[in-house]
């Protein structure tokens, strides 16, 4: 019998190597479906095949790799989601609310993000026109400031 702790473990993992290659929990998996008996329904999935091909896919891409070539992939990887991550903050800065920046999606490099990013300097500058200079002069500024730093984006991804 399962803990809660175990189950919402294995819930977790479920829901992480469905989203993509996640080793630590496709062995999390292999070990309690192969060593413990636990069996996943429902769903259209085989989660059990799904976590033994992750793990074999692992096993071939670095069998013939060095403990320090994997390193060195592992801390690459990690700066760039480092660097992503900040990427992702400043922009979330820039916007100025979370359910714009939701909207962009959470990877800057797609085309689907960049159009979006486009859409929306259409949608400043269209709302920076409607607005009264002399009344508006605060309020200008910040969308000008808005514009800059998304156009900023664009020129950096391109």
């Amino acid at each position: 019998m399962l803990s809660d702790e175990e189950r919402k473990a294995l819930e977790q993992a479920r829901s992480n190597i469905t989203r993509g290659n996640d080793i630590e929990s496709a062995m999390l998996i292999l070990e309690k479906c192969a060593l413990d008996g636990v069996i996943f329904t429902g769903g259209r999935l085989n989660i059990f095949k799904i976590a033994v091909r992750q793990i074999l896919n692992f096993l071939e891409e670095y069998k013939d790799k060095g403990y320090l070539d994997v390193v060195r992939e592992k801390v690459k990887a990690n700066e760039t989601v480092e660097k992503q991550s900040k990427e992702i903050d400043n922009l979330k800065l820039m916007i100025g609310d979370e359910e714009t920046f939701i909207q962009f999606g959470e990877i800057i490099g797609e085309k689907k993000v960049k159009d979006k990013i486009k859409a929306k300097i259409e949608e400043l500058i269209k709302e920076r026109n409607k607005l009264n200079f002399e009344s508006d002069c605060m309020l200008i500024d910040d969308i000008d400031n808005k514009i800059e730093a998304l156009q900023s984006l664009l020129d950096k991804e391109e």
